[in-house]
C-alpha cells in the first residue's frame, strides 16, 4: 500500500491510497481517495496510513466495510475510519489518535479488545498524571472503539468534568511574560495574543493569507467543518504588533515553523516572568522550574480582554472561530473580578441630579 498527497482543483492537497490486493489469482491495483486533508503534519499522513489499510482491506475482502477488528489498535483505526466517513475534521480524528496512545501503553495495542476491561486499574494509573476531564474524554473514545468493533463496552466509571479554567493574563502579566520569552519565540506569543489562535491554526498561515491592504489574515479553519472543502476559515483584523511581525515573515510559507516542546518552553517562560506556583521537575541530566500556563490560557487572555472591553458575544464567536457562543460563555470570556468591572458600572447613567447627591452627601 504506497499513501500519496494529491492537489485537487480547489486548491487543498488531500491523501489518496494506491492499494494493492489479490483477486482471482491476479494482484490488483486501485487507487482511492483517504478523504484526509494534507494540511502538512505528520499526523493527517498516518491518519491516511490508517484510513488507507482499511480501504485496502476492504477490497481485498470485496465489501464495503471493515473486516472485524480484533485488537484495540484495529478497533481505533474502525473508529477512525468511521468518523473520517460521517465527514469530520482532520482536528477531531487528531484528537482520537491523542487520545488512544495512553490506551495503547496500558492495555498493549495488540490485546484483544475483549479483554481490554480493567477500566478501574486504567482510571487510576491515569489520573495520577491527567486530570479527570482528560481520562473521561479516554474513556469516551475507548467506548467509541468497543462499539466500532461491534462489541459492547464495559461499564465507564463516573468522573468528574471538572471546573473551567478561568486563567486569563492581565495586562502587566503579559509584557512580564513577553520579556522573560526569548526573542525567537517572542512572536509566537504576540500572535496568540492578539488573534486568539488555537495551536494549529498558527502553523497554517502562509503570505498568501494576508490582505495588506485590509490589513486583515486569514485563518484557516480545523475542526469545525461547513462544507466539503474542509473547515470553516475566518479572516482576523491585524493589530499594528500582528502586522509588523507577519510583514517581517512575508518572504516565509509558511509562514510560522512548528513550535514543538511549546508546553514545557511557555511554563518555563512563565516561571521566568514570576508566576506561581512553580514546580521543580527532573529529567536525566536536567532540572526544570515550571509554572501553569498553557496557550489555551493564552486564546482566552484574547477572548476575556475583548469580552471587557464591551466586544459583543457574537463578534467574539466569529473571531474565535466557534460556531455558537455555549463555549464562550462555559470556558472563554468568563470577565472576572477587576478594574475592567468598576469602568464598566462607572458607565451607568446617573440616576439622581449632582446636586441632590451632594445635599444628600
Amino acid at each position: 500500500m504506497d499513501v500519496y498527497s494529491r492537489k485537487l482543483r480547489t486548491g487543498d492537497r488531500y491523501w489518496y491510497v494506491k492499494a494493492h490486493y489479490w483477486a482471482d489469482g491476479k494482484r490488483q491495483e486501485k487507487r482511492r481517495s483517504t478523504g484526509i486533508r494534507d494540511d502538512g503534519t505528520t499526523k493527517s499522513r498516518r491518519t491516511a496510513e490508517i484510513v488507507g489499510r482499511d480501504i485496502e482491506q476492504s477490497l481485498a475482502l470485496g465489501k464495503n466495510r471493515v473486516a472485524h477488528p480484533t485488537t484495540i489498535e484495529q478497533a481505533f483505526e474502525a473508529l477512525i475510519r468511521k468518523k473520517s466517513l460521517a465527514g469530520r475534521a482532520q482536528a477531531t480524528l487528531d484528537i482520537v489518535l491523542d487520545k488512544a496512545k495512553p490506551l495503547f501503553e496500558f492495555f498493549g495495542s495488540k490485546t484483544a479488545i475483549e479483554r481490554c476491561t480493567d477500566i478501574d486499574g486504567y482510571v487510576k494509573v491515569a489520573l495520577a498524571t491527567r486530570a479527570s476531564p482528560t481520562v473521561k474524554r479516554e474513556l469516551r473514545e475507548l467506548a467509541l472503539a468497543f462499539r466500532a468493533a461491534g462489541v459492547e463496552p464495559p461499564k465507564m466509571p463516573e468522573l468528574s468534568d471538572g471546573v473551567p479554567k478561568e486563567r486569563f493574563l492581565t495586562r502587566s502579566e503579559q509584557l512580564q511574560l513577553l520579556a522573560a520569552t526569548p526573542a525567537n519565540r517572542r512572536d509566537y506569543v504576540v500572535m496568540y495574543l492578539h488573534l486568539g489562535l488555537s495551536r494549529a491554526e498558527l502553523y497554517k498561515i502562509t503570505p498568501d493569507d494576508c490582505n495588506w491592504e485590509l490589513r486583515e489574515v486569514r485563518v484557516r479553519g480545523t475542526k469545525v467543518k461547513t462544507d466539503e472543502r474542509g473547515g470553516r476559515d475566518r479572516p482576523l483584523p491585524m493589530s499594528p504588533e500582528v502586522y509588523e511581525i507577519l510583514w517581517a515573515r512575508r518572504a516565509c510559507s509558511p509562514m510560522f515553523a512548528r513550535w514543538g516542546n511549546y508546553d514545557r518552553e511557555l511554563r518555563q517562560y512563565a516561571a521566568r516572568a514570576g508566576f506561581g506556583p512553580v514546580k521543580v521537575v527532573k529529567q536525566k541530566w536536567r532540572t526544570y522550574r515550571l509554572a501553569e500556563l498553557s496557550l489555551n490560557d493564552l486564546r482566552r487572555t484574547f477572548a476575556t480582554q475583548l469580552a471587557a472591553a464591551g466586544v459583543p458575544i457574537l463578534h467574539l464567536m466569529h473571531l474565535m472561530g466557534h460556531k455558537s457562543t455555549k463555549m464562550l460563555e462555559r470556558v472563554y470570556a468568563r470577565v472576572g473580578q477587576g478594574e475592567h468591572m468598576h469602568e464598566a458600572i462607572a458607565k451607568l447613567a446617573p440616576l439622581r441630579k449632582r446636586e441632590q447627591a451632594k445635599k444628600e452627601a
